[in-house]
């Protein structure tokens, strides 16, 4: 499996996956860091600005992720349409797999690389530090509950490369801002899985009561749930694809 991972990562070699993963973590904490450095006087606590930093983080990582995700399966289309990694004689399964943790480790690195970089502008040029445990749990809800959305992105791009993940990419993100940020979502927000890291980190966290995971632990549970159905259902049709997308049928 790490062979496959590692093969994964040497693929991206040249295309511009890598840069992107240096370059936006980056300029992502240095736009929020330079703004709560210039507002200083809207008197916000630590808390608050790392509640905005991952409110943003996940909103962007539920748009950024249709574009990556189908950007990573360019090499192998351009060597021939998907059909060496489909006829290599290893286990689609493995494939399948080996793909998702790649994905997910580089949600996790993006989010470190820009975690870290704005966890240190923070305590050298405005002194806010926040609690580990609480920095910990902000981190856990990102990559929790965007590991089905990984996986849905990933069946998207296998079947319709682009034209299917930028589209559910602009839907989960505009909905996931209307209904995770406002009224609206009061009553359905617990049947949208992309709705609801933006509704635990927008609403459902305090700096007084801030551990979602044991506030909404049937969420939690329904998130890896989801993750494991939608892992089995893909290597089920991953297994049965032939390498067609829908531009080729």
């Amino acid at each position: 499996m790490l062979r496959l991972i590692h093969a994964h990562w040497m693929k991206t070699k040249n295309t511009s996956v890598r840069i992107l993963c240096v370059s936006l973590p980056v300029i992502y904490s240095l736009i929020l860091f330079l703004y709560f450095y210039s507002h200083q006087q809207l008197n916000l606590t630590a808390f608050d600005e790392y509640r905005v930093y991952f409110l943003f983080f996940t909103i962007c990582a539920l748009f950024i992720l249709s574009i990556v995700v189908p950007l990573l399966l360019t090499p192998d289309i351009q060597a021939g349409n998907l059909a060496n990694e489909l006829r290599i004689g290893v286990s689609r399964t493995k494939l399948f797999i080996s793909r998702f943790l790649f994905i997910l480790f580089l949600v996790i690195a993006i989010e470190l690389l820009a975690t870290v970089l704005f966890f240190l502008l923070e305590i050298i040029f405005l002194n806010h530090f926040i609690h580990s445990f609480q920095l910990f749990v902000f981190m856990g809800i990102a990559v929790l509950f965007l590991c089905p959305l990984i996986l849905f992105y990933q069946l998207l791009a296998f079947r319709f490369y682009y034209s299917g993940t930028l589209l559910a990419g602009i839907f989960f993100t505009l909905t996931g801002i209307l209904l995770g940020t406002t009224g609206l979502g009061t009553f359905i927000w617990q049947f949208l899985p992309w709705v609801w890291p933006i509704r635990f980190i927008y609403y459902e966290m305090s700096e007084i009561d801030f551990n979602v995971f044991n506030q909404h632990w049937a969420l939690t549970i329904s998130s890896l749930l989801l993750t494991f159905l939608l892992m089995v259902l893909g290597i089920i049709w991953y297994n049965q694809w032939e390498g067609k997308m829908s531009l080729e049928d």
